[in-house]
């Protein structure tokens, strides 16, 4: 299924997409994409990797985040991103 941009901008909104761009945001979380899937690279300074086949953990929603145009192709958090944490804060 392919999201509009505006389709991907609404799943953002969830819970789990937000939380994801927040940890990006603030440095928690490194993570990158192959277009299909996005993958935590470090969390808090460590590497993580699936303890039962060393491959790279799936993150929710980064690629809803680079459709809605939150982060941009290399996984940093664009002005639109920051402008959506501004506006969860005002919640």
């Amino acid at each position: 299924m392919k999201l509009t941009e505006q389709e991907a901008r609404e799943n953002a909104k969830k819970p789990a997409v937000r939380d994801t761009l927040e940890g990006i945001a603030n440095g928690a979380m490194i993570v990158s994409h192959n277009g299909r899937n996005g993958y935590l690279e470090e969390y808090n300074g460590h590497k993580y990797r699936d303890p039962d086949n060393g491959s790279k953990l799936i993150v929710p929603g980064v690629i809803t985040l680079i459709k809605a145009g939150y982060l941009d192709e290399f996984c940093v958090v664009t002005p639109a991103g920051r402008k959506a944490l501004e506006d969860r804060k005002d919640d």
